[in-house]
């Protein structure tokens, strides 16, 4: 392609986008390489109308800028802005670094903005449907979620769990637990749907609101667990009475294990609804 030297100042930074991060040292050792030898690599600019838009080389362009250049090298190529934004995706995703929020804002803008579906963003960027799913949700929580996020204290996963909770207050509680706890996502999704569960059960079972019963379908009581179970889920297998004995003692480690996370979480899940009540 043919390179082109513009002048910095004619080319434009888009409102939305997303930039490489670079660590401190790093970013040191770019600036001291720019001062020895210039910009050896072109900038990659999209063309739109008369407007310079860059898509790559923000970086070098702000540097070109410090040191008063005149004229950077650039790769022009004709695109609109909605093109530009997938670029911008696809490039500075596959250098990793990137912050989470920004990738969420530009993907969030090619949705509602450029009428692009998400089967165009994940098959122009390669980022997974689920992922574009998630951080379209995830764009409703608050900004600490987006913080605690880009600075990772937590994960994509535990953003978009936090995103399914009704209310502000309710997301911010369960935030602060999961930067506390650092729970696994499989975890983690297991608090929320019993906070979630909680939070539906309090609104059914308002006081003066009459709740209509369903019919009662015959139980019967488990011998080792003791929970009322429909006659159908039951069994009652034929063994000898060692392996009775076994199984008793099996049955009765997993169910205080059971018993003990299903206490954990409605622990939890009272510390993100609590505040509610007061």
């Amino acid at each position: 392609m043919k390179i082109q030297n513009i002048d910095p100042w004619k080319i434009k930074v888009p409102k939305v986008r997303i930039t490489s991060d670079f660590d401190p040292e790093i970013l040191e050792m770019f600036q001291a390489d720019i001062e020895k030898v210039g910009i050896q690599q072109p900038l990659l600019i999209a063309k739109s109308g008369e407007d310079y838009w860059v898509i790559d080389g923000l970086h070098r362009l702000q540097e070109a800028k410090q040191n008063g250049y005149k004229t950077v090298p650039c790769i022009v190529q004709e695109m609109d802005l909605k093109e530009l934004q997938l670029r911008n995706l696809a490039v500075n995703l596959m250098r990793g670094k990137t912050k989470v929020s920004e990738e969420a804002l530009v993907i969030r803008d090619l949705y509602e903005n450029h009428g692009c579906e998400i089967e165009e963003i994940t098959e122009r960027t390669g980022i997974s449907r689920e992922r574009v799913e998630k951080l379209l949700k995830i764009g409703q929580c608050p900004h600490e979620v987006w913080q605690a996020l880009d600075e990772g204290r937590i994960k994509v996963c535990h953003a978009y769990e936090i995103s399914r909770l009704p209310d502000r207050d309710a997301q911010l509680r369960v935030l602060r637990l999961c930067e506390q706890y650092r729970p696994k996502c499989a975890e983690f999704k297991e608090l929320i749907d019993e906070t979630i569960r909680m939070i539906a059960e309090r609104e059914v079972n308002e006081p003066g609101v009459a709740v209509e019963q369903p019919p009662k379908v015959p139980t019967a009581e488990c011998h080792f667990c003791h929970g009322e179970f429909p006659v159908q889920q039951l069994s009652s297998p034929i063994m000898c009475m060692g392996c009775y004995g076994y199984l008793v003692a099996a049955i009765q480690e997993v169910v205080r294990e059971r018993e003990e996370k299903e206490r954990q979480l409605r622990e939890q899940a009272e510390q993100v609804i609590g505040g509610e009540k007061r």
